[in-house]
C-alpha cells in the first residue's frame, strides 16, 4: 500500500482507516489488523445498516490523500513557502498535536480539559486527531466503551482493569480489533490530558545530537508512542506482541508522511525555508529512532512490567548510543 493512501489516521486512533473504505479495509501500511470497517462493528450488532448517501459523501474525504500527499504540507500546493511546515501547529492556546486526519481542523488543540459526557470527550479527541468527518470512526471508538475494555475518566480514559480482553491469551479478531482501539485512544488521552497548556512544552530531540529541535507534533507524538509501550506491557501482557507491531506499523505511516513533507518542502528555494527543512529532517530521525528503538531497543523493559518512565530512559539512551546509525537509516528511507 502507498504512503498517499496509507492513511488518515493518527497513531493513536481506532485501528486506523485505511486507504480503501470503500473496500472497508481497516489496516495501515500493512497492519496485522485486517478487519473491515463494517465487521467490527457489525460483529456486535444483529443487523447492518445500508448504506446511506450522506456516508458515501463523508468518506469521500480521504480522496485528497492521493492527490495531495504529506502532513503539514499536504494541501500547500505550489504555495510551499517559509513557515509552511510549522503553519498547522500554530494556535492561540498552544501547540499539541496536529492531526493526521484528512478533516479540517475544526477545534484548538489546546482545550478540553473537561467534558460532560464520554461521547463529548471522544468527539472532541475526534476532532483534534481531524477524524471527525469520517461517519464510522465514532462508532469504532464507542465499541472500546459498550464493551468495557475501558472507561471514561473524565477528560481520558483507562482501561478496564481484570477484563477479559486484557486477560485472555487468545481473542476473535473483531475483539482485538477493539483492544487495539482502546490502546491507542488509553495512550493518546493520557498523554493529550497531560500535555494541556500551560503545563507542557515541546521537548527538545536526540540529546547525544545537541538537543536538535522537533516539531510539537512529532514531541507528542513519542511521548504518546512511549506511553503506549509502556501501558501494553503494564495492563495487556498476553496481547504485546500483536500491540506493539500494531505501534510500529502506525509509526513507519507517520515517518512516510513525515518524509512527503520534506520532498514537499523541496519546491521552496527561498532561505527562509532552511528552518521548515531543519525541522522536517529532525522530526524524520526522532520517528526513524521510534521505529528502530521498536524494532531493537525493547529487550530489556520485555522481561518485565516496565513504568513509562524506564521506557523512557532507555529510548534516551538507545538514540545516545545509536545516532549515528538513526541518522543513516533516515536517508536510506528518503
Amino acid at each position: 500500500m502507498d504512503t498517499a493512501s496509507a492513511l488518515v489516521c493518527t497513531i493513536t486512533m481506532v485501528a486506523c482507516v485505511a486507504a480503501k473504505v470503500a473496500s472497508g479495509a481497516l489496516s495501515v501500511a500493512g497492519t496485522v489488523v485486517g478487519a473491515g470497517v463494517s465487521y467490527v462493528a457489525d460483529a456486535y450488532s444483529a443487523t447492518t445498516p445500508a448504506p446511506t448517501k450522506k456516508r458515501e459523501a463523508t468518506e469521500k474525504v480521504e480522496d485528497p490523500l492521493r492527490k495531495y500527499p504529506g502532513w503539514k504540507t499536504q494541501f500547500a500546493g505550489s504555495k510551499v513557502s517559509p513557515g509552511v511546515y510549522f503553519s498547522p501547529e500554530i494556535m492561540t492556546d498552544g501547540p499539541i498535536f496536529y492531526g493526521f486526519g484528512n478533516c479540517p481542523a475544526s477545534v484548538k488543540m489546546g482545550t478540553g480539559k473537561n467534558f460532560s459526557s464520554s461521547s463529548e470527550a471522544l468527539d472532541f479527541y475526534q476532532k483534534v486527531l481531524r477524524t471527525d468527518c469520517l461517519s464510522h470512526m465514532k462508532p469504532l471508538l464507542e465499541l472500546t466503551l459498550t464493551t468495557g475494555v475501558v472507561t471514561w475518566v473524565n477528560p481520558h480514559f483507562e482501561f478496564k482493569e481484570g477484563h477479559d480482553f486484557l486477560t485472555k491469551p487468545i481473542l476473535p479478531l473483531k475483539d482485538l480489533s477493539v483492544l487495539t482501539s482502546a490502546a491507542e485512544l488509553v495512550a493518546f488521552t493520557t498523554v493529550h490530558k497531560s500535555a494541556l497548556p500551560p503545563s507542557w512544552t515541546p521537548t527538545a530531540f536526540l540529546p547525544a545530537n545537541g538537543k536538535k529541535p522537533i516539531s510539537p507534533s512529532v514531541s507528542f507524538l513519542t511521548q504518546v508512542c512511549l506511553k503506549y509501550l509502556a501501558l501494553v506491557r503494564q495492563k495487556v501482557r498476553p496481547h504485546m506482541i500483536h500491540l506493539t507491531r500494531h505501534l510500529l506499523h502506525l509509526t513507519n505511516s507517520a515517518l512516510k508522511k513525515i518524509a512527503e513533507d520534506g520532498q514537499n518542502l523541496e519546491k521552496c528555494v527561498d532561505p527562509g525555508c532552511e528552518k521548515d527543512k531543519e525541522v522536517n529532517q529532525n522530526d524524520k530521525t526522532a520517528l526513524m529512532g521510534i521505529v528502530q528503538f521498536i524494532k531493537k531497543g525493547l529487550g530489556p523493559v520485555d522481561k518485565g512490567n516496565a513504568t513509562e518512565g524506564e521506557v523512557v530512559t532507555l529510548f534516551e539512551l538507545f538514540l545516545t548510543e545509536n545516532d549515528e546509525g538513526i541518522d543513516q537509516f533516515v536517508k536510506a528511507f528518503v
